[in-house]
């Protein structure tokens, strides 16, 4: 038996305010995430408390590639400390950093073959 949860604007809003006790999270109007986001990714510590926050704070699908490198890297360095933190979950945890980090580096391979490809 499955159980589904929907959660509304308004409960992800107060679900946000709790997680880390601090400001809500956001997004700079180019798609940058702010310094509250960051100090909201730093303080989280549970698995759950991560992917929460960092889904709060994830740049829009038009942002630029160096956003979204900047965000698989506080994605992954983020899910590292859960791992050693939230010991229930340290192999997931670790999973998601690899996960993330991998991406980053997807991301900065391919912007340093644009700028060889551009010289």
């Amino acid at each position: 038996m499955s159980h589904r949860v929907v959660i509304t604007s308004s409960d992800f809003a107060d679900i946000r305010g709790q997680v880390a006790g601090i400001g809500t999270p956001g997004v700079r109007a180019e798609g940058e995430v702010n310094d509250m986001a960051g100090d909201t990714a730093n303080e989280v510590r549970t698995l759950m408390q991560a992917h929460t926050v960092l889904t709060a704070i994830r740049p829009p699908d038009d942002a630029s590639p160096q956003v979204w490198r900047d965000y698989y890297r506080r994605s992954a360095a983020t899910y590292a400390r859960v791992a050693e933190i939230d010991r229930g979950h340290h192999h997931e945890a670790l999973y998601w950093s690899e996960r993330e980090g991998r991406k980053a580096d997807e991301i900065t391979r391919k912007l340093n073959g644009m700028k060889s490809a551009s010289n």
